[in-house]
């Protein structure tokens, strides 16, 4: 006795892509689709398994303002799977709450809404006769604060036990804490696989039973790196689980690390560029470029003029290119070779300069006048202490690039 499924979550379709709107035409058409077309190849994927039904665990769609065209691409792909009769349950997330829904479309009878905060059960009798009970839940609103955990109980007689949580596992970073729960609780509840949503990182969180995040189908940006997709999972009542990672990604962000160490030209420095680029062609890829070492183009490379004009020839022609691998940015970590111990224990203002990064702490005060801005605010979040320390990084950097310069001469 087995049964077979996809969980997938967090497709955050409709969503915008800010910073991205400079690419050529054809690229940023790719861009804006590539939500959709990742969906297309996750249904194509429940097609080809002859999977018994599909999980959608929250944030379908990135708002409820998302357009009518981005309603309609969701629902033709729903009507694809019920042509093959596979079933779907979706429970809705914080991006896209129950209270505000403005769908345009009816979805087709295969696909089951969770459409209360409540936790709630549906039982469904799979091709072959086995009986699945599916729990799941949706955000009424933004937030939910408490732990919903405590909600799911096991009901009923059925053959597998499933839940669908949209939320917070504890120890997990870079997103809200909201439907907080505890891992080693979720273990207690008997339940035969946790179908979890919210955390874009691919992870699983335990094995017995299986506790999984499937990431997200797309990535958004460049902080989401690597393959991106769904889980393809078996559950049996004689084998041990069966969880694996299906790509769907119609682009897949990467970022290639390059020490300027020893490269004498920019000549050499764009050849190395290509190469890595090289690496990526098999399919459609957006590279950001780290410039890390030092050496003599590290002057050359914190001026943004340069920079820019680097990340142009970079791209030259390929958006001409099938599949394409675009440099969508480059950030530099360079220095001139200089030891900053050393220069940190000199008595003139380049000591001075180091000494006062180091005790450096008003980033609060600083940046006050930002977030208190009513225009500015809803643009900028809190940073976070690693992001502190890379700008004041950036910050060290530059100042010493020109004080040094001038130094030099």
């Amino acid at each position: 006795m087995s049964i077979s499924f996809i969980h997938s979550a967090d497709l955050h379709l409709g969503r915008g892509f800010a910073g991205l709107r400079e690419l050529p035409e054809n690229i940023y058409k790719r861009v804006v689709e590539s939500a959709d077309r990742s969906l297309e190849r996750l249904v194509s994927i429940a097609i080809e398994q002859d999977v018994d039904f599909v999980l959608f665990v929250g944030d379908v769609f990135d708002s409820n303002d998302v357009s009518l065209r981005t309603h309609y691409r969701f629902r033709k792909q729903m009507e694809r799977l019920k042509r093959h009769c596979i079933h779907v349950f979706l429970c809705y997330g914080n991006h896209d709450p129950i209270a505000g829904k403005n769908h345009f479309f009816q979805w087709p009878d295969n696909v089951t809404v969770f459409n209360n905060e409540t936790v709630s059960v549906e039982a469904y009798t799979t091709k072959k006769g086995h009986v699945v009970n599916i729990y799941g839940f949706s955000y009424a609103k933004k937030a939910i604060e408490m732990d919903k955990s405590e909600e799911f109980i096991k009901t009923g007689s059925g053959d597998f036990h499933i839940a669908m949580l949209h939320g917070h596992a504890d120890g997990q970073t870079g997103h809200d804490p909201y439907a907080p729960f505890s891992v080693r609780k979720l273990k207690e509840k008997g339940f035969d696989y946790w179908a979890l949503g919210h955390i874009h990182k691919r992870q699983t969180l335990a094995d017995e039973p299986p506790i999984v995040y499937p990431g997200n189908i797309q990535g958004m940006h460049r902080k989401e790196l690597g393959e991106k997709g769904c889980v393809l999972a078996t559950l049996s009542k004689v084998d041990p689980p069966s969880i694996t990672f299906v790509p769907t990604a119609d682009i897949v962000w990467r970022e290639e690390q390059i020490d300027i160490t020893g490269v004498q030209t920019f000549d050499d420095l764009l050849e190395n560029i290509k190469q890595r680029k090289e690496r990526h062609r098999k399919k459609n890829t957006f590279v950001h470029v780290r410039f890390v070492g030092s050496g003599v183009l590290n002057e050359r490379l914190q001026s943004f003029e340069e920079r820019d004009d680097l990340l142009w020839a970079a791209n030259d022609e390929e958006d001409a290119r099938d599949p394409f691998v675009w440099i969508v940015g480059m950030s530099v970590h360079t220095t001139g070779g200089w030891n900053r111990e050393a220069l940190r224990n000199r008595s003139d203002i380049v000591g001075e300069l180091i000494q006062a990064i180091d005790r450096y702490d008003d980033f609060d005060e600083a940046f006050e006048p930002l977030f208190k801005n009513r225009h500015a605010r809803s643009f900028v979040q809190a940073f976070s202490e690693k992001e502190k320390q890379a700008l004041l990084e950036n910050a060290e950097r530059l100042l010493l690039t020109q004080i040094m310069k001038e130094y030099e001469k």
